[in-house]
């Protein structure tokens, strides 16, 4: 039965730093066993970094290869780049059966496609068993820890994954799957493994490898019979000691950065020592694979060349046929030629034909996915690439989206949804303007919305309408995008209060690409979402009311034009008013902005209305709330006596 003793060279809280050993040691005893063990996570079939598979190479070379564990703690696929995705990402598989990984815990990324998936098609075409000791009812597919013996030493790694599992995929993918406490199961392994019952696993080093982010409840509830802890899950990056007993490794994200921790094992005493605890990243330790070679390298490169190139011919499959051109915001209005068709420099802070295409998409799939009615939301920044008119090649589809963002729900309440729009106006963390002081989100076409930049900031929105129906702060309402903006990318810091927070397991390409051939056909659309509106919202019937609609560009932050800035968009020409149906106002529009006189004749009903506002050539449509007034004061039919409404804006 192994001794819980540590033997400890450090003590205290290593600071948190890339390719920083976190553990200063004394010598080794000459009867210490030396060990290490790389570690990575979240690798997301980023196969063309062959810097990451030639620092791993190099590292194992340094420290021995037969005393070397190489260690992944969950989500080697899934959210993929498109060169593995297009291929079901079997070249991610093969990579890391070259490279040589010893056992991977098991990511939620690995049920993307359901457990059936993992069992009959991820697991048994790797070379390296998967591992997870809270996941019950998989039978033999999946075994609660691996034994491998390094050095003559029997190194037990129990794989954990994380307790969100079913929020996090798709429940029919979990059909006879129980998901237990990630710690509670891992200690009960770990006693299992030194009791001293050798017909149910004994072993001399015991690592935890859990794919959830760092917490207390892992890091002080692991049983001390655990000698190494390794996370992942929530793409960190550190190396360090909490209440000075045990290293806590995790590894960044994408093949960026590689762990290493180096273990002493002293058999007479059975006790464990760490020597050093480290993340290495371009900068600090890695090996660059220009010139590198080894045989395990040599095969890893190969399989991501062949990857390349096949992805190549996958890539100009047809996907879909654009009847326009769709561009990111202000890629139509600059005359320097920046790639053939296309001209101009992106601008974050205009809404464009191509990041509303992308959020419809979203509210499109998410709908389908997930049976609610899904508002689509895209940050400017998501999008990387413009379409120009003809096919739509699955390359040039994957070069919108290729962050390879998984696709996420959250329900948020109006008011938060008000407060998402208000926070286009940047502030960062620490209350600074950032250098793109706002960001224009893209917004399915069931919203629009009116703002008046001049007021204070925090109340610059000054009207919502949804599916034809204004906002209601109290009402739920659930917005799908990309992990990236729901998890508060851009700063968009309130999408992280939102509730029942899903991840449906898609990556936005998958979904897109999908999407795309559904559709066939694309046209683009050049209503925009969002216009600035200002001026008083209070109209007396027969009595004219100013409001002004739209603003230059180059007087606002935000660009509240009614016109585009995307390739195409067409100079508006006229805006009209209307309140039920009936006329009350028409302007010119010039450079995107009207000045429109409205006049409610004694027709329209009295109270709060709504006044629709519609330009052309573009057809962008914004609702506004009013309220209308007798003239005069008198009783208007309902009860109530009005006077001169107050001066509300909007």
């Amino acid at each position: 039965m192994r001794k819980p003793a540590w033997k400890r060279a450090a003590t205290g809280v290593a600071a948190l730093a890339l390719g920083a050993g976190a553990f200063t040691a004394v010598p080794a005893a000459a009867a210490e066993t030396n060990l290490t063990v790389l570690t990575f996570t979240d690798f997301h079939g980023r196969i063309t970094n062959l810097d990451f598979f030639a620092t791993l190479d190099a590292e194992r070379t340094k420290a021995g290869a037969d005393n070397t564990a190489v260690l992944s703690v969950g989500d080697n696929v899934g959210a993929t780049l498109f060169e593995s995705s297009i291929l079901d990402d079997d070249p991610t598989i093969d990579m890391l059966n070259a490279i040589g990984v010893d056992a991977s815990s098991v990511g939620n990324h690995e049920f993307d496609k359901g457990w059936a998936d993992l069992r009959d098609d991820i697991a048994p075409s790797s070379q390296y068993p998967h591992t997870s000791a809270n996941i019950t009812g998989t039978e033999a597919a999946l075994k609660p820890y691996v034994l491998m013996e390094k050095n003559g030493v029997k190194v037990a790694y129990i794989g954990a994954t994380t307790a969100d599992l079913p929020s996090l995929v798709s429940p029919a993918g979990l059909t006879g799957l129980t998901v237990t406490d990630p710690v509670a199961a891992v200690n009960k392994v770990a006693d299992q493994l030194t009791d001293g019952n050798t017909t149910n696993g004994e072993a001399d080093v015991i690592i935890a490898g859990y794919h959830e982010g760092h917490s207390d409840a892992i890091t002080t509830g692991t049983s001390p019979k655990v000698d190494l802890v390794l996370n992942g899950h929530s793409h960190e990056v550190y190396a360090q000691t909490i209440g000075g007993t045990r290293a806590v490794v995790q590894a960044g994200s994408y093949g960026a950065n590689l762990g290493r921790i180096d273990l002493g094992y002293d058999q007479a005493t059975d006790t464990v020592t760490v020597k050093s605890a480290k993340v290495l990243d371009p900068k600090n330790g890695f090996t660059t694979a220009t010139g590198y070679t080894s045989p395990a390298f040599a095969a890893a490169k190969s399989i991501s060349e062949k990857a390349v190139e096949q992805s190549a011919i996958e890539g100009a499959a047809v996907v879909a046929n654009a009847t326009g051109d769709f561009s990111r915001g202000g890629i139509g209005v600059d005359s320097d030629p920046v790639t053939p068709g296309i001209q101009g420099k992106e601008d974050r802070g205009d809404e464009s034909t191509m990041s509303n295409l992308v959020a419809d998409m979203f509210a499109d799939y998410l709908s389908d996915v997930t049976g609610k009615n899904v508002i689509g939301v895209q940050n400017p920044g998501g999008t990387r690439a413009d379409l120009l008119a003809g096919e739509v090649t699955y390359k040039e589809a994957a070069g919108i989206l290729p962050f390879a963002n998984t696709l996420k729900t959250t329900d948020i309440t109006g008011a938060q949804f008000k407060t998402m729009l208000e926070q286009q106006w940047q502030r960062d963390a620490a209350g600074a303007t950032p250098s793109r002081p706002f960001l224009a989100l893209s917004l399915s076409d069931n919203v629009s919305w009116t703002f008046d930049e001049s007021r204070p900031e925090g109340d610059r929105v000054t009207s919502v309408t949804i599916d034809g129906k204004p906002l209601d702060p109290a009402a739920t309402y659930t917005v799908g995008s990309g992990n990236f903006l729901i998890e508060g990318g851009d700063n968009f810091r309130v999408l992280t209060q939102g509730r029942n927070t899903t991840d449906t397991g898609w990556t936005d390409l998958d979904a897109w690409t999908a999407w795309l051939k559904q559709q066939k056909t694309i046209t683009p659309s050049y209503a925009k979402r969002g216009v600035s509106v200002t001026g008083s919202t209070a109209l007396v019937q027969q009595q004219a009311s100013t409001l002004r609609v739209g603003v230059n560009p180059a007087k606002a932050v935000a660009n509240g034009s009614l016109d585009m800035t995307s390739l195409g968009s067409p100079a508006n020409q006229t805006l009209t008013a209307t309140i039920d149906g009936v006329k009350v106002g028409t302007a010119t529009v010039v450079d995107g902005v009207a000045s429109i006189d409205i006049t409610v004749s004694p027709s329209v009903k009295q109270g709060d209305r709504y006044l629709v506002l519609r330009a052309q050539d573009s057809g962008t449509t914004v609702t506004v709330p009013v309220e209308v007034s007798p003239r005069g004061g008198h009783d208007n039919g309902n009860g109530k006596s009005q006077g001169l409404a107050k001066g509300k804006t909007a």
